[in-house]
C-alpha cells in the first residue's frame, strides 16, 4: 500500500510541476502577444529571466536572426542575434521566432503532463534510466559513457531478473522483512 502511495505522489508531483510550467508559459506568451499588439508595458521585460528559463527547461533551442547595421564610412556590420538574448523584441522576424518558441514550449509541457499517465513512457524510462540520469547531469547524448552505463544497467537488470526468478520466495521474504522494519 505504501508503494502505491509513493507512486501516486511521484505522478502527482510530476503532473503538477509540468502543469505549473505550462500555465506560466501560457501566461508569459499571452503577455508577450499583448506587449506586441496593445502596449509596451515593462512587465514582460521584467519577466525575461523567467521566460528564458522556461524555454530552456522545455529544451527549446535558441534561434538566431541575421542582422545588418551600418558601421560607418560605407561599411556594414553583420551578425547573428539570439532571440532569447533579445527577448522581448517587436521586430517582425524576432516576434515570429519568439512566438514559435513559446508554442514549442507549450507543446512540450503539455506532452510531459500526458506522459505522466502513460505506462509505456514509464517502461521506456526504466529501460533507459541511465541515459536520462546522465543527460540530466549534462552529459552529451552521444557520449560513450552513456552507452556503457546503459549496457551495465541492462546487465544488472538481467542478472537481478534471473536471480529473482530463481530465489523468488527468499527475496520476497527479505523485502517484506525490510518493509516491516521501516
Amino acid at each position: 500500500m505504501r508503494i502505491l502511495l509513493i507512486i501516486a505522489v511521484i505522478l502527482a508531483v510530476r503532473f503538477i510541476l509540468n502543469l505549473s510550467k505550462y500555465l506560466r508559459t501560457k501566461k508569459y506568451h499571452d503577455a508577450y502577444i499583448s506587449w506586441l499588439s496593445i502596449e509596451r508595458e515593462s512587465k514582460i521585460v521584467a519577466a525575461r529571466a523567467q521566460v528564458v528559463a522556461l524555454l530552456k527547461d522545455a529544451s527549446v533551442k535558441d534561434s538566431y536572426v541575421g542582422t545588418v547595421q551600418p558601421a560607418g564610412y560605407g561599411y556594414m556590420a553583420t551578425a547573428n542575434a539570439s532571440v532569447m538574448d533579445n527577448f522581448p523584441n517587436a521586430r517582425e522576424d524576432f516576434a515570429a521566432l519568439t512566438n514559435a518558441m513559446f508554442l514549442q514550449a507549450l507543446g512540450t509541457y503539455r506532452s510531459r503532463m500526458l506522459q505522466t499517465f502513460n505506462p509505456l513512457f514509464w517502461i521506456e524510462f526504466l529501460i533507459h534510466l541511465p541515459r536520462y540520469a546522465l543527460r540530466y547531469l549534462g552529459v552529451s547524448p552521444d557520449a560513450v559513457v552513456i552507452k556503457l552505463a546503459q549496457i551495465v544497467w541492462w546487465i544488472v537488470c538481467a542478472v537481478f531478473g534471473f536471480l529473482y526468478a530463481i530465489y523468488r520466495p527468499d527475496l520476497e521474504a527479505a523485502i517484506k522483512g525490510i518493509i516491516r522494519n521501516h
